[in-house]
């Protein structure tokens, strides 16, 4: 079954307040639910719009695997899922971070049960030395877990943070944003190291 998000996706800006959506869009959304697992899709369309009912039956694509996507067929020109393009980070250090996390925020927006994957993950700026100590690193261990912000000019930016998510497997993840024109333009994450089994739902 699918329809419309039962709530505004812009609400999710009050919360990331140095970043603002461009001037002229708004933000829409579908959700697809299949029994109790959830997707969400949030796109930018022009403020004057809004997006048309929802197929039945949505045809979907993945990213890296396990993230859902519409195809573009039968959505209007105007309905763009590239969000990132469309959020505008004020400058700051700190408003790349709120941006990063925002995006992956709308991402997930209206996911459920075994449609969510980013909310398995909690941040982390420490280890606990006794859970650091039983871990597989898959290289050298990091000696700094602080997100970092690295701001090389206007619109120029790299942020890097670290996850922790026990979903199925223990994993710590390290995650890279890269900015261009005050636009996320590359998004990497990668398995610093491995823990025991996690749990399954």
């Amino acid at each position: 079954m699918a329809g419309s998000t039962p709530r505004d996706p812009g609400e999710l800006l009050r919360y990331f307040p140095l970043v603002r959506l461009k001037e002229g869009y708004r933000l829409d959304s579908y959700q697809y639910l299949t029994g109790p697992d959830g997707n969400g899709f949030v796109f930018a369309v022009p403020a004057d719009r809004r997006l048309p009912p929802p197929p039945e039956r949505p045809d979907l694509a993945w990213r890296q695997g396990i993230i859902p996507t519409p195809r573009a067929a039968g959505l209007p020109e105007w309905a763009r899922e590239d969000i990132e393009a469309f959020l505008e980070p004020e400058g700051s250090p700190l408003s790349y971070f709120q941006c990063s996390l925002l995006i992956r925020e709308l991402r997930e927006l209206g996911a459920c049960w075994h449609g969510a994957h980013w909310s398995t993950h909690e941040i982390v700026t420490e280890l606990d030395p006794d859970e650091a100590a039983r871990w597989q690193w898959a290289g050298e261990r990091p000696e700094e877990f602080l997100p970092q912000v690295t701001v090389t000019g206007p619109g120029e930016a790299t942020v890097r943070f670290y996850t922790v998510t026990r979903y199925v497997q223990e994993e710590l993840c390290c995650h890279a944003d890269t900015y261009s024109g005050g636009v996320l333009v590359d998004q990497t994450r990668n398995t610093v190291a491995v823990g025991g089994m996690g749990y399954i739902y």
